[in-house]
């Protein structure tokens, strides 16, 4: 069992401040609806927000948990190009562990965000719980909760961090490995993802 710990998410309205800045930054525009920070990188960046489950405008925004961290976003999309999603997804038709998994991260996300607001629907985010359609929020997802919450989510950070070398930076030290996880990056074909680097 490994020990999650991710602070509270803001001392201060002075720091979540502070925060937005260097989200926006990172996303290249403002970002909105932001209820404070669920995940910062070891070396100290703002990586993952909560995002309220409907925005100032009244928009519904059911993405609970967002990937805002360029490192973290880059390896999420070469990931994706390396075809991670399709082998999870096979995986969750095969696997009645791994698909009960699945469906309890979907309904524990379904609930932390109507701790917020319910929006009165039961669609979660990322394909939860019958597909993966989104690394990055599965990234964020379980970089927000931790490593026991959501084992596909787990896997994809492990993936994350080997591949792209963000092990004590962008990802924390003790983190799952891909070995501990029983995967082995050589199973996916980053060819085409290398060519964005």
């Amino acid at each position: 069992m490994w020990a999650w710990k991710n602070g509270p998410m803001h001392s201060s309205d002075e720091s979540l401040a502070a925060d937005l800045d260097v989200v926006a930054e990172q996303l290249g525009r403002r970002p909105r609806g932001v209820i404070g920070v669920a995940y910062r990188t070891p070396d100290g960046q703002p990586a993952v927000i909560t995002t309220a489950p409907r925005l100032p405008d009244g928009t519904p925004f059911p993405t609970l948990y967002y990937l805002t961290d360029p490192r973290l976003t880059a390896e999420a999309s070469r990931l994706e190009v390396a075809r991670v999603m399709a082998w999870m997804t096979d995986r969750l038709g095969a696997d009645e562990g791994l698909a009960a998994d699945y469906r309890a991260a979907h309904e524990h996300y379904l609930a932390k965000r109507d701790e917020i607001e319910d929006l009165g629907t039961d669609f979660s985010a990322g394909g939860m719980p019958e597909r993966v359609k989104c690394l990055h929020v599965l990234i964020a997802y379980a970089l927000a909760e931790g490593p026991e919450r959501v084992r596909l989510g787990t896997e994809a950070v492990a993936l994350a961090a080997e591949h792209g070398g963000l092990r004590g930076t962008a990802v924390s030290e003790d983190w799952p490995t891909t070995e501990e996880l029983g995967i082995s990056l050589s199973d996916f074909d980053f060819s085409n993802a290398e060519a964005n680097r």
